[in-house]
C-alpha cells in the first residue's frame, strides 16, 4: 500500500473513530464497562485457528474502549453528516438494508458529498457465523477491499449462513474479487481483527443497540439521533433535518 493510501485509510479511521466517541458521549455510556463486560467469552477456535466468538477485552476503561472500536467509512471523511449502521453479516435485514437502502445512501448522500456511510459490527449471539464474518470482512480491508467484501458477504448470505464450516466460503469469496488468496487466509485463520470486532459489539450493547440494522445519524461533533426506521425516506429526511439545523 502507498503511503499515501495508507493515510487515506488512518484518516478515516480516525473520523470514524470519533465518531464512536460523539455516539458514546450523547447517547450514555455511564457504567459502561459493568453492563456489558459479561457478555465476552474468550474466542472459540473451532475453524482451524480462526477465531469465531467476541474475545476477552479485559478491563479496557471507557476511553479505551471508545479508542478502539471503530467502523469503516465510506465517502468524504469531511462529510458535514455521518450516516452509521450497525449491523450483522447474517441478519436478513441487514442484506435487504445492504440491497435496497445503502446503495441509495452511496448514490444520493455519499456521492453528493452530503453525508458519509459508517459500518460498525453488531454480529448477534444467535448468528454462529456472523463474528468470523466481520473479521473477514476487515481481512478484505487489509488489502483495500472491505465494501467489495462487504457486498459479497450480503449477496451471498443464505450459502455461508447455514455453514458449518464457512471458511472455504470465505476464502472462496476472496479468491473470486481477486485478492491475495494465501494473505486473506492467513488473516482468517487468527485472531486478527477480534478485538475490534469485539470492542464493536461491546460498544453497541453499552449504547443500547440489541437489533441490526440499527441506523443513527449526526452531524459534525453535535448529538447523534437513533432512527426509529432504517428505511431510505427515513434516513434521507434525518439528513435533510441536519443539514438545514434542525435538532
Amino acid at each position: 500500500m502507498s503511503s499515501r493510501a495508507q493515510q487515506r485509510k488512518e484518516k478515516r479511521q480516525k473520523s470514524a473513530s470519533g465518531g464512536v466517541k460523539r455516539l458514546y458521549l450523547i447517547l450514555g455510556g455511564v457504567g459502561l464497562i459493568g453492563v456489558v463486560a459479561a457478555v465476552y467469552t474468550t474466542g472459540s477456535t473451532v475453524f482451524s485457528n480462526a477465531v469465531t466468538e467476541p474475545v476477552d477485552l479485559g478491563d479496557l476503561s471507557d476511553e479505551e474502549l471508545v479508542n478502539l472500536a471503530h467502523g469503516s467509512e465510506l465517502g468524504d471523511p469531511d462529510a458535514p453528516i455521518s450516516v452509521v449502521e450497525f449491523g450483522d453479516y447474517q441478519c436478513p435485514g441487514c442484506a435487504m438494508f445492504a440491497s435496497g437502502v445503502k446503495p441509495l445512501i452511496e448514490l444520493n448522500l455519499v456521492n453528493t458529498g452530503r453525508a458519509k456511510f459508517v459500518f460498525y459490527d453488531l454480529p448477534l449471539a444467535q448468528h454462529s457465523n456472523s463474528f468470523l464474518a466481520s473479521r473477514a470482512s476487515h481481512c478484505a480491508g487489509d488489502q483495500d477491499r472491505f465494501w467489495d467484501y462487504h457486498t459479497t458477504l450480503f449477496e451471498n448470505q443464505f450459502s455461508w449462513a447455514s455453514s458449518g464450516d464457512p471458511v472455504g466460503n470465505f476464502v472462496g469469496y476472496a479468491r473470486a474479487l481477486g485478492m491475495d488468496e494465501g494473505a486473506f487466509r492467513d488473516c482468517l485463520n487468527s485472531d486478527r481483527h477480534a478485538r475490534r470486532v469485539s470492542a464493536n459489539l461491546r460498544l453497541a450493547s453499552a449504547l443500547s443497540l440489541t437489533s441490526t440494522p440499527s441506523v443513527l445519524v449526526s452531524r459534525g461533533s453535535g448529538a447523534a439521533r437513533r432512527l426509529p426506521g432504517n428505511d431510505y425516506v427515513t434516513i434521507e429526511d434525518a439528513v435533510e433535518q441536519l443539514t438545514e439545523g434542525e435538532p
